[in-house]
């Protein structure tokens, strides 16, 4: 490294710079994705093909602009929010000696970046073309310079890992998440089979060196995690499920005690792993507001003035970041709002199995009565508090598979006459109070309140 040129991330001169990627890369800098961010979420057909475009359409401005003038043209990247990862992060992250950031927002693109210079330089090895120095931009002296954090789940950043750094495709991935990455690289590999070796070069140098991103350093007076609840991706805003773990997140981080903030966030990586694995389930791909929106309102509160009303009374009434359930319940008793906070999660992860189950019922394959039934009852119409009443009494193991099945079949005609026939417009929210009762497994209330609420309505 040469000891006179001033390092453009230096941790004592940090300044807001428009930087490339290369200068980025440069260098012993490295970067991580934290645990609070979402997995790579951008759509080989949308995203990543509106940023492969834009590529293009700079490489022929460029080539143009320089047979002309002689002068570079460039493309604007946005904001790439970072935060300095010191002390005890550095050691968990195995970057000791280096200089570190997380990305706090950004991510996206530069997942992208890295899966297309990736990929390129996988392609001009295999036509012989010498690829050393950009090599050493993504991998350096401790391991790849971009990565998962390893507070994270290890399953993203050994996919990663294997995916687009060790070329290995026999495995598209278990979630959607991980089927992206697969499906980013197989697309920027078919795009480069239209392309010459000579363009395909042009193409590296141009994505390392005139792509320019305004940096910004998150520094300490900001709370990160409620900073990034403010930041929303290119061409991709956060779901509210992935709102909803950057704030638990959060809130765990509040405990006094490190033992119970580290258990809550292992807890909450694990069972958003199972929920982001079931919502993928047989490729279904299940809306996750929609979950949450359904899990929601058996699990604590139907709300119908609006259809986004759910998540402010998730957000900003039970986990609030400065009031709200939680936070009146983690002021009295930390054990208490510990144990709240866990039944919450688990229930969540547990009954997004379900909801996979009936929004896909073709992929059952045990032939069993009641999964019969559900099949019968996805052909009719979609309503959904009809759909959340039948995760509730599919998911429920103290009803006997007769009460269900009874259920099921009146719930069948209840549908057919009164929305296929009748062409009623009850939305059939009255179902969700008896669902919410056998939720919570209140004694008085069973599969004969749903029943009877169907037969007397």
């Amino acid at each position: 490294m040469n000891k006179n040129k001033q390092n453009i991330l230096d941790k004592k001169t940090k300044n807001n710079n428009l930087l490339s990627f290369k200068e980025l890369f440069c260098e012993n800098h490295y970067f991580r994705i934290p645990d609070y961010q979402r997995g790579y979420a951008w759509n080989p057909d949308k995203e990543l093909s509106d940023l492969w475009k834009d590529i293009l359409r700079l490489f022929k401005t460029t080539k143009d602009a320089n047979e002309e003038s002689n002068k570079e043209k460039y493309h604007y990247m946005g904001m790439l929010s970072l935060q300095q990862i010191e002390n005890e992060d550095l050691k968990k992250e195995n970057l000791l000696e280096t200089n570190s950031f997380y990305i706090v927002d950004g991510q996206q693109r530069i997942t992208s970046l890295v899966i297309i210079i990736q990929t390129i330089i996988r392609y001009l090895n295999e036509e012989d073309i010498e690829t050393v120095e950009y090599k050493e931009l993504i991998k350096g002296d401790d391991g790849y310079k971009f990565g998962y954090s390893e507070y994270r789940n290890s399953e993203e950043k050994d996919y990663f890992n294997e995916t687009i750094y060790n070329n290995k495709d026999d495995d598209i991935g278990k979630n959607l998440y991980l089927q992206n990455i697969c499906t980013a690289k197989k697309y920027i590999e078919k795009q480069l089979n239209y392309l010459d070796d000579d363009k395909i070069v042009g193409l590296l140098e141009l994505i390392l060196n005139n792509l320019k991103f305004n940096i910004y350093f998150i520094t300490k007076e900001f709370d990160v995690r409620v900073t990034f609840e403010t930041m929303n991706n290119r061409g991709k805003p956060l779901t509210n499920l992935e709102l909803l773990k950057n704030r638990l997140m959060y809130l765990s981080s509040l405990f006094n005690r490190y033992n119970d903030r580290e258990r809550l966030k292992g807890i909450i990586e694990k069972k958003w792993k199972k929920i982001y694995d079931n919502l993928s389930f047989e490729d279904s791909n299940i809306s996750d507001d929609e979950y949450l929106k359904a899990h929601w309102i058996v699990y604590k509160k139907l709300d119908k003035a609006k259809g986004d009303s759910y998540i402010k009374n998730i957000l900003e009434d039970e986990f609030a970041i400065d009031g709200g359930e939680f936070l009146k319940r983690k002021t009295a008793d930390e054990k208490d709002a510990s144990a709240y906070l866990e039944n919450y999660i688990n229930s969540l992860s547990d009954y997004s199995e379900y909801w996979a189950k009936i929004s896909n019922p073709e992929a059952f394959t045990n032939n069993l009565k009641s999964e019969a039934w559900i099949k019968r009852l996805s052909r009719l119409p979609n309503i959904f508090y009809a759909k959340v009443t039948v995760m509730v009494v599919y998911a429920n193991r103290e009803l006997k598979d007769n009460e269900k099945e009874e259920f099921y079949y009146l719930l069948e005609q209840f549908i057919f006459v009164n929305k296929l026939l009748g062409q009623s417009r009850n939305d059939m929210s009255f179902l969700v109070t008896e669902a919410k009762n056998l939720f919570n497994k209140n004694e008085d209330t069973n599969e004969n309140a749903l029943t009877l609420s169907l037969i007397h309505i």
